[in-house]
């Protein structure tokens, strides 16, 4: 703050925020001052959506959204706007809020200017493009599949990158469950719903996403997929909203699925290497969405296409890598996960 006013008793603004998302701000006074004036100026990159408490012939907007001035509200103490960035060319980008609030406190004028950064951040995934053949081996002895010469992936930004993996259309390749054993996903699926509903029980107000998720999980259970998959609309929706006002409940909603195939998979050896495989690509903040999703090898050569889409924590598109072209050299029968194609690094190959 460069100046401060007695009267004034917090200004709210985030310190970070994920490009795209909407962001809840105000401005709070004490019941012994009046508002005189308040002017928010945003720079490039963030725009003012909403603002609350304050009828319409008290905002003045000007040069767009990116600065208001108000001059009374509805209810005295206070002032809500919600701010939403813009997709930037940096995946990590400083932007400013500057809000300028004078407050009438008896016969004077008190004048607060604050001014506040947000980092504004997003995902950027790169994928190498494909050096030569992946070769496959299914040790007798090991649990996981010994990948050699596979694409590098790497998340450059800092924000969180969700993945679909799938083979291209073109290549009319099934996806198989990796799992491959019903009583396996029954009990991911159930512990899935009980976690839900102790969430429930701790966040009551979103309950309604949650069921939500529940009936999405059950669904993959019984593998109606197509049903499945009409929901994930309105799934986003919920989400996109819920990540503004409520941040704290969302790290926790993410935690719940890492923690259902910890608590379901650790026990079984199979699963090691795909447990450590998810692992090291959460720690680079990417968090695959199918991670069991599956091909069936045989032996021999197998050429497929190989679909992969990014979005962020909001649900928003980020980029798509279309049909990369891979060779797949297998030394016998075996099921292979998608995500064994891709090698998790800091520093990406020429991108595809």
């Amino acid at each position: 703050m460069a100046e401060s006013s007695p009267a004034l008793k917090s200004i709210f603004i985030p310190e970070f925020g994920n490009q795209g998302q909407e962001m809840s701000c105000h401005v709070l006074w004490g019941p012994g001052a009046r508002l005189s004036e308040c002017t928010i100026e945003l720079s490039a990159g963030l725009k003012i959506i909403h603002i609350y408490n304050v009828p319409a012939v008290s905002i003045e907007l000007d040069g767009g959204s990116n600065r208001a001035v108000i001059r009374g509200v509805e209810e005295n103490g206070y002032i809500g706007f919600v701010i939403q960035s813009e997709r930037l060319d940096s995946p990590d980008k400083a932007a400013v809020v500057e809000a300028t609030i004078k407050l009438a406190v008896g016969t004077k004028e008190e004048v607060t200017v604050d001014k506040r950064e947000i980092r504004l951040i997003r995902p950027a995934v790169s994928i190498g493009s494909p050096t030569g053949r992946l070769t496959v081996r299914f040790p007798s002895n090991a649990a996981s599949p010994e990948v050699t010469g596979r694409l590098a992936l790497s998340n450059e930004g800092k924000g969180t990158a969700l993945l679909v993996a799938a083979p291209s259309a073109e290549s009319k390749v099934e996806v198989v469950d990796f799992f491959n054993a019903a009583e396996k996903t029954q009990q991911l699926v159930q512990f899935l719903k009980d976690r839900f509903l102790e969430l429930s029980e701790d966040y009551p107000k979103h309950k309604m996403l949650l069921n939500q998720f529940s009936e999405y999980v059950g669904l993959i259970g019984e593998k109606k997929l197509d049903q499945a998959m009409r929901l994930v609309p309105d799934v986003q929706k919920a989400v996109r909203a819920v990540a503004r006002a409520d941040p704290l409940f969302t790290d926790d909603l993410g935690s719940v699925f890492s923690d259902a195939f910890r608590v379901t998979l650790t026990a079984d050896e199979k699963f090691t290497g795909w447990i450590k495989g998810v692992d090291a690509m959460r720690n680079q903040r990417i968090v695959l969405l199918n991670p069991w999703a599956s091909i069936r090898l045989k032996k021999g050569l197998l050429k497929v296409g190989l679909d992969v889409f990014v979005f962020d924590q909001l649900g928003h598109d980020q980029s798509e890598f279309r049909n990369i072209p891979i060779e797949i050299e297998s030394d016998s029968e075996g099921l292979l996960p998608l995500f064994e194609i891709l090698e998790v690094s800091k520093q990406s190959q020429a991108p595809v």
